[in-house]
């Protein structure tokens, strides 16, 4: 979807909610993150180990081996 100015505010949240407008999102931000083009991150992808390695230590501690127990994140709590 392009979001432009003839899209309604409505149409624009209801995408902006879908698994594709959040990768699309992502992927912009991770090829700018690799551009060195962010304006309050740095990407930096020999580390990029130790974050995944860090993310699956935090699930482990909080869900166990029930990750299936993982509530769902979604922009539409921030709306």
């Amino acid at each position: 979807m392009n979001l432009n100015t003839t899209t309604s505010a409505q149409e624009q949240a209801v995408y902006l909610r879908t698994l594709p407008s959040i990768r699309d999102r992502c992927t912009k931000v991770y090829e700018l993150g690799k551009l060195g083009k962010l304006e309050y991150f740095e990407y930096h992808p020999q580390k990029e180990t130790d974050v995944v390695a860090f993310c699956e230590q935090i699930i482990k501690r909080d869900f166990g081996t029930n990750l299936a127990s993982i509530p769902p994140h979604g922009r539409w709590r921030h709306l």
